[in-house]
């Protein structure tokens, strides 16, 4: 027993040693609680990000409104070009109005 006496310094500065290098360790394994509360922080933005991208998804047009979309386009286009002929008749007659007016004076 008196061993033990003798050698209680350096056994305490062994385990001592022992756990330095035990937390040493565990702190290069694993995450400090700024990392992880930086982590966690992170991971909130990205969700707010993917809430809001999918909420833009869900109220985008469906390919079917797009394709309807397209046709009452195309159905507005055709109606302009049909009226283009009857729109510059108009703008002759206006025209002639005014130089007839002009001409008055």
């Amino acid at each position: 027993m008196q061993w033990l006496v003798d050698f209680a310094p350096y056994i305490i500065a062994a385990l001592q040693i022992l756990a330095f290098l035990g937390f040493l360790v565990l702190s290069k394994h694993f995450a400090s609680r700024t990392a992880q509360e930086k982590n966690e922080h992170e991971l909130q933005k990205v969700n707010l990000r993917l809430t809001r991208v999918e909420d833009a998804v869900e109220k985008a047009p469906s390919h079917g409104e797009i394709r309807q979309l397209e046709r009452q386009l195309g159905q507005v286009s055709s109606d302009i070009k049909r009226l283009e002929p009857s729109i510059k008749q108009l703008s002759n007659h206006v025209d002639m109005l005014f130089e007839k007016e002009l001409n008055k004076k």
